[in-house]
């Protein structure tokens, strides 16, 4: 990697990061812990924080957006590659190659990818 393409992908994490607008990813939870101890009784959260900290910060932040919107174009190439049956489940060869049963983990698969029946699944099935 060149030093003028880490530049640019920094640049872009920064400004993917200040695009965020999720109230639980503020830019003070990616800033180190070093700095948690600043004033919280300043107007801004990051009052005291040095400015290459928070580009830091933001980088991190804008790393965790980047993951999050590749797993998602993942989880969507998937749903449009993958064949539904009639009965509304995935093809059960299809949905064990796809990325959410190759990386996600098993409890986010439904057992009902598998040739059973829907209401032979779930909790209530082993009960």
């Amino acid at each position: 990697m060149t030093d003028d393409s880490l530049a640019a992908l920094k640049a872009s994490l920064v400004e993917a990061s200040k695009k965020v607008r999720h109230p639980r990813l503020p830019l003070s939870f990616f800033v180190s812990s070093k700095y948690h101890d600043t004033d919280d009784d300043a107007e801004t959260p990051l009052a005291g924080v040095p400015a290459a900290e928070v580009e830091v910060a933001h980088m991190r932040r804008g790393s965790v957006m980047l993951a999050a919107e590749l797993i998602i174009d993942q989880c969507i190439q998937d749903l449009q590659l993958i064949r539904f049956g009639d009965h509304g489940l995935p093809d059960p060869d299809m949905a064990e190659a796809s990325f959410v049963y190759e990386e996600f983990p098993i409890r986010h698969r439904r057992r009902c990818w598998s040739s059973q029946p829907l209401h032979q699944t779930g909790p209530r099935a082993h009960a």
